[in-house]
């Protein structure tokens, strides 16, 4: 549905396609692709993502963990929350600009919209803003709160 709703991919010049086990309809991901796309690759199940990360310069992701990660790694992003566990991830970054919020899976109505904002904002300053936020991978920094918060 996310893929669909967004018409304007020619701002990149390599889309990277991350399916992990929990997506309910890989073979959709395949069709949209094929029907969309003129150069991308399709990564399933991958157990490391660190090259992705090396030569990607944005992403759009669901709003978890991975968030912490593209931080760390200085990728802009925009995301879309796609249960109520994210939304307080996805509140934090509202309140403070950090990344693009496309919408909710419940709501996909301004989806497009909100994309297109997304490729007009400054993205440099985006990058700016991670640094002052995560200065380590996602993996540390949720290792250090688990830890912080357990030790309280």
């Amino acid at each position: 549905k996310l893929l669909d709703s967004i018409n304007n991919f020619s701002f990149f010049k390599k889309i990277y396609i991350l399916i992990w086990i929990f997506h309910p309809n890989s073979a959709s991901i395949k069709k949209i692709c094929k029907k969309k796309f003129n150069n991308y690759e399709i990564i399933f199940k991958p157990d490391n993502i660190l090259h992705v990360y090396k030569s990607c310069g944005f992403a759009i992701t669901a709003c978890g963990t991975t968030v912490y990660e593209l931080i760390a790694h200085k990728i802009s992003f925009s995301y879309i929350v796609l249960d109520k566990d994210q939304k307080q991830l996805s509140n934090f970054l509202i309140k403070n600009d950090i990344g693009n919020y496309l919408g909710s899976y419940k709501n996909l109505r301004n989806i497009k919209n909100n994309f297109n904002k997304f490729l007009k904002i400054n993205h440099t300053k985006q990058r700016y803003k991670f640094q002052k936020i995560i200065k380590s991978s996602g993996l540390t920094f949720l290792i250090e709160q688990i830890i912080h918060f357990s030790k309280k």
